[in-house]
């Protein structure tokens, strides 16, 4: 059958590491020999043997079973299912396994050396031979009675778990932590924000900095610092007061001082800034630093304004966020409303006129603006002096001239009257000019705007006439629950699709007659273009108009007039 048998040198086991461990049996053991080969075993004492993880032929990997406190051979089989192991001798030692319990001092500086003073849960301080500090170690330790001791390494700030070992290997679970401190410390930082593309120049508020050699860290970007200066006194102590063995001391300060740091490019988002302590490493204050993408602006609403300043412009763009600034030209910036991250209000600055760009600064105390080349024009502000003609009807159409107090008629593109507009102006030689629109009875005063949001103050008024008008009422009184019928006197008054008007109760009216001669007329002489005519009249017509209910007052009645609107005799009648 040729079935094949292999023989093997005899395992030989040298040494084993390491050679103590916790009686909980975790953790891995280098075991060194020779003919290390097949499946291998592992033996520790009398407990069941193991499977090995064989590296070489020289090198085999074990994990120690549980066992009691004591000394157990450590042996190898290797291919003939554990019948016959090694003989070398070699051993591995059970202890108890040692836990840390509390430690002093609690805190030192970043750069370490600190003598820390370890409470374990056993008097037998033999069982720890190493310690470490979050991730660095094994650190050699040593015995101070009942206390274990090791010297804390040089790490960065903030708190890192102590733990003991016996062989360097396994570490116990331990819950206990090392607060690594900085001499240094950030109070707050001005501005807090910046562009992505960095280089903006920030106020470091702090404690403890040292003078010289200062160091910023933006997030995990170091940037060299300047010292400005402030108002501070540092004095040594020890972390600890119970730390008699201790090697360093620590820098307690009080007041502050001003450092001064141009931030790095950095990606958008939210960053700590961090401040170099004089016995090295970092402050760990997390004071809070926000990069946000460049603001851009695409237009400007309206893109043109007086040079006097006044008004309000909307920016439309893009990243307008923070504490925005309102930059026109070289004017000081201003204060931004923010009303969205794609809109921002701006007051311009009054400024003599020109053409100015328009950019915006956000969160970086005006630093850095945009550099989108939108502009604002400043126009030198027109004001209305004078109008022709100075009346027309309610019904608008009237094309009415505005003398102005410039010759640059371009500098108005629109007017208002009262509170209707903005009206499309046009230019008339030294003229604007515009068509009234329909309103009731009275003045109104006409103003101009080179944008159509900003309005000169002008105190020129177009009456609105009406071509009826009332004389007289009778009776001139009636009871809150109305229903008498009033004769209204006037002239004026269409004899059709007659409207009475109490206070602003609207009725129906009927032509009763009289004698009355009307002529049209232009409402004034001088309005060459004007498009309508009002009626003069002459004589009297009469109406009755039933009152309608009212509260007790004092109200004024009024009658439709043929243009369209209300006569504006104010002739009063009492409830």
């Amino acid at each position: 059958s040729k079935v094949e048998f292999a023989y093997q040198p005899a395992a030989v086991v040298f040494s084993v590491q390491p050679a103590t461990g916790p009686s909980a049996g975790v953790g891995v053991v280098s075991v060194v020999g020779d003919h290390l080969l097949g499946d291998a075993l592992c033996g520790f004492g009398s407990s069941e043997p193991s499977s090995a993880h064989v590296v070489s032929s020289a090198l085999v990997k074990c994990e120690p079973p549980a066992r009691a406190p004591s000394i157990a051979g450590v042996e190898i089989g290797t291919g003939d299912d554990g019948q016959q192991f090694s003989t070398s001798g070699a051993v591995y030692e059970y202890i108890e396994e040692a836990t840390v319990v509390g430690i002093v001092p609690r805190e030192g500086p970043q750069s370490g050396g600190t003598i820390v003073r370890l409470a374990l849960n056993t008097v037998d301080t033999s069982a720890v031979s190493a310690c470490r500090f979050g991730t660095i170690g094994p650190l050699t330790s040593r015995a101070a009675g009942y206390w274990a001791e090791c010297a804390s390494p040089a790490r960065e700030g903030g708190p890192a778990m102590v733990s003991a070992s016996g062989n360097g290997e396994v570490w116990d679970a331990s819950e206990v932590s090392f607060v690594y401190m900085a001499s240094s410390s950030v109070l707050t930082v001005a501005p807090a924000s910046s562009s992505t593309a960095g280089g903006t120049a920030v106020r470091v508020f702090g404690v403890g900095v040292p003078s010289e050699n200062i160091l910023c860290r933006f997030g995990m970007e170091i940037v060299p610092g300047t010292y400005v200066g402030g108002d501070e006194l540092c004095v040594g102590q020890d972390p600890d007061d119970s730390a008699l063995g201790s090697m360093m001391t620590l820098d307690r300060c009080m007041g502050w001082v001003e450092v001064m740091c141009v931030s790095p490019p950095h990606a958008a988002g939210v960053v700590t800034v961090e401040v170099s302590a004089s016995e090295g490493g970092f402050s760990t204050s997390k004071v809070e630093f926000a990069y946000q993408p460049a603001a851009v602006v695409f237009s400007v609403q309206p893109a043109t304004g007086p040079s006097a300043g006044v008004g309000v412009v909307s920016v439309v763009g893009d990243h307008l966020l923070g504490d925005a600034l309102c930059g026109f030209g070289s004017s000081e910036p201003s204060s931004a409303h923010v009303v969205s991250s794609a809109l921002v209000k701006c007051e311009p600055p009054a400024r003599a006129p020109s053409i100015a760009g328009v950019e915006i600064g956000t969160g970086d105390d005006g630093q850095q603006f945009s550099t989108s080349g939108a502009v604002y024009e400043y126009i030198e502000e027109a004001t209305v002096v004078g109008i022709v003609p100075r009346e027309g009807p309610q019904s608008g159409g009237t094309i009415v001239r505005l003398a102005l107090n410039t010759v640059d008629t371009s500098a108005v593109s629109a007017c208002r009257f009262g509170t209707i507009g903005p009206l499309t102006s046009r230019a008339a030689g030294y003229w604007a000019e515009c068509a009234s629109p329909a309103r009731e009875g009275g003045p109104a005063m006409v103003s101009a705007s080179g944008n159509g949001e900003v309005w000169d103050a002008s105190e020129v008024s177009f009456v609105y006439m009406a071509s009826s008008s009332v004389l007289t009422v009778a009776p001139a009184s009636s009871s809150t629950a109305g229903g008498t019928a009033v004769r209204v006197f006037g002239v004026g008054v269409p004899s059709e699709n007659i409207l009475c008007r109490f206070g602003m109760e609207i009725v129906p009216g009927t032509y009763v007659g009289g004698d009355e001669l009307c002529v049209g007329q232009d409402p004034d002489d001088s309005a060459l273009g004007s498009m309508m005519t009002l009626d003069r009249c002459m004589g009297w017509v009469e109406v009755m108009c039933v009152s309608p209910p009212h509260a007790a007052g004092v109200v004024t009645v009024e009658v439709s007039a043929s243009e369209g609107g209300f006569s504006t005799s104010k002739v009063e009648f009492a409830y």
